[in-house]
């Protein structure tokens, strides 16, 4: 309660002293409060553009985005042995696998591993082929001739089995023809919805 010019008068000194003790104590941690949104705002914003993503998390980004359904429902059988079909995004893993979007190998244990981080070479390849099949393509007619001599990369090796699916996106305009490719960097958020981003556009200049 605020005291009016009369009370104010009539109050001692020790008392007077405890409102504006007050005062200034609601004052500072309003201050307080303001700061610490501000600061977690900030943080938040930093993290998302350099937060990292999981390979379920950009294989439903992938599929929803170039397949123009942001909504697959769950399957009815889990899509992979390590991912249940109430997990989330398990219906754009179904539409991946049944599509050959994504093969799993013995190596893998048949296995996709949803929550591991997807690293470049491993996003090229979901890539790819989802933009041949965005397509109406087989994969044969996408990768088949591929020219791979004129490719820049120095740490991409000419044996690897993403070789066919980088050169398709260099042919596209998907990836920039550049010295160093990273094939084993872990992508970040932002560089995932950039990678979809120019995946899209090469599709509509393909139409």
């Amino acid at each position: 309660m605020i005291p009016t010019q009369n009370q104010w008068k009539k109050w001692t000194l020790p008392s007077k002293y405890s409102l504006i003790g007050v005062v200034i104590g609601i004052i500072g941690l309003g201050i307080s409060i303001i700061s610490y949104i501000g600061s977690t705002s900030s943080m938040t914003t930093e993290k998302s553009a350099t937060d990292t993503i999981t390979r379920a998390e950009f294989l439903t980004k992938t599929i929803q985005s170039i397949f123009h359904n942001s909504y697959i429902p769950n399957p009815e059988k889990d899509p992979f042995y390590d991912v249940p079909k109430e997990s989330d995004g398990s219906g754009c893993m179904q539409f991946a696998k049944e599509r050959g979007i994504v093969i799993l190998s013995k190596s893998q244990n048949y296995r996709f591993y949803p929550n591991e981080l997807i690293r470049r070479k491993e996003a090229v390849k979901i890539i790819a082929n989802s933009m041949c099949l965005a397509q109406a393509k087989t994969f044969e007619s996408c990768y088949i001739n591929l020219l791979t001599d004129n490719l820049k990369f120095k740490d991409v090796d000419r044996v690897t089995e993403f070789l066919p699916f980088i050169s398709y996106l260099v042919k596209q305009g998907v990836l920039v023809n550049e010295e160093y490719f990273h094939p084993n960097s872990f992508l970040n958020l932002k560089q995932s919805e950039d990678l979809i981003s120019s995946a899209n556009k090469a599709l509509k200049r393909n139409i």
